[in-house]
């Protein structure tokens, strides 16, 4: 699992995939969360019991959207040297450093530790500099240990200085902020060169990728864990992942489709993609992918629900999404497995500069 902190809530639900783009922010209910001032206690008190294996994010990205990309702004990446000087002030100010203080603060209450097995840095996205500065902040001054964090773009310089400081577990940012897979590839392709520079190809660090469920990039690469929110977020939307299905069996290893099965949505509004506006044949493929998984279709009479399922109640389609991403898993080679993508030519001076 994984959790969110900013200064004033400390906790939102995130997501999980087991030792697993959109964003990093996950579609949560906060009306269904501890009034603020209590989420400290409610992790703290779940700790023991349910949260033994969270991943804790910072409420980075949060930050670089409230201070660099406001909306419709331009992407820190972009910004000209004199822009990104007045974008970034924010990180050099007291109330920065205050929020780095309560982060770190509350990873090492004592009733953390047996919930919070890894947490990420106040990493600044696309400003490497300022993210260096800021790990080895909470390093040297809170005594902490957390996970750095590099984003699309990095030259690869700064994937050698953490390598060089023997990281054994580097998070990278994933398709958020707007990146196209085909930038990513060519920035990816040359960080994951970098990380498997041995002659086995295997990795010689463990990495995260946040944001990072693109079926795509999750087989091009030999992460250790991801994460993402897409599984929820498509849930709430109405909408499951089904796999392929070819010779008579599920593919779970390509791209699956985005289906519309929520029977509260206009059918007419989704023809050709929801679930009941597809033939028959389709639909039992459909009724056969959600048996061999254990998650019910669901059935409503009299606009009553007789039986929950992924037609009628969002959190069987959010099961649903999250055993197909388990399935995945299963379906990779065990980690560490060789990368064998090669980069063929430095991209836009990603190389080295």
């Amino acid at each position: 699992m994984t959790g969110l902190f900013n200064k004033r809530r400390a906790l939102r639900p995130g997501s999980y995939v087991p030792e697993e783009q959109e964003q990093r922010d996950s579609l949560d209910d906060e009306s269904r969360l501890p009034p603020d001032g209590q989420l400290n206690q409610y992790l703290f008190e779940h700790a023991e019991t349910e949260l033994n294996q969270v991943f804790f994010d910072s409420g980075a990205h949060g930050l670089y959207n409230r201070h660099v990309h406001v909306v419709g702004g331009v992407h820190g990446r972009d910004l000209t040297p004199r822009q990104k000087e007045l974008k970034y002030a924010y990180y050099s100010s007291k109330e920065f450093y205050a929020y780095c203080d309560a982060y770190a603060a509350f990873l090492k209450d004592p009733r953390c530790q047996g919930a919070i097995q890894f947490y990420a840095t106040v990493d600044v996205i696309f400003n490497p500099e300022l993210s260096w500065k800021v790990l080895k902040y909470l390093e040297d001054e809170h005594g902490l240990h957390p996970v750095p964090v590099i984003h699309y773009g990095t030259p690869l310089k700064w994937i050698a200085k953490h390598l060089e400081a023997k990281y054994d577990l580097i998070g990278l940012g994933g398709l958020g902020q707007e990146v196209k897979k085909e930038e990513y590839l060519a920035w990816g392709d040359q960080v994951f060169d970098l990380i498997c520079d041995q002659p086995s190809r295997k990795p010689m660090v463990r990495t995260h990728g946040f944001a990072m469920t693109a079926w795509s990039l999750m087989r091009r690469y030999p992460w250790w864990s991801v994460d993402s929110a897409s599984w929820v977020k498509l849930a709430g939307y109405g909408r499951i992942y089904v796999p392929h299905y070819r010779a008579g069996q599920f593919v779970v290893t390509e791209n699956p489709y985005m289906l519309m099965v929520s029977d509260e949505t206009n059918f007419e509004d989704y023809s050709g993609v929801h679930l009941y506006r597809r033939t028959e044949k389709e639909q039992q493929i459909v009724r056969d992918w959600l048996m061999e998984i254990g998650v019910p279709l669901g059935y409503r009479k009299d606009d009553k629900i007789v039986v929950k399922g992924v037609v009628n109640d969002w959190t069987m389609r959010a099961k649903a999404n999250l055993l197909l991403f388990e399935r995945f898993r299963k379906a990779l080679p065990e980690w560490p497995w060789p990368f064998k993508s090669r980069p063929k030519i430095a991209t836009l001076g990603l190389a080295s500069s």
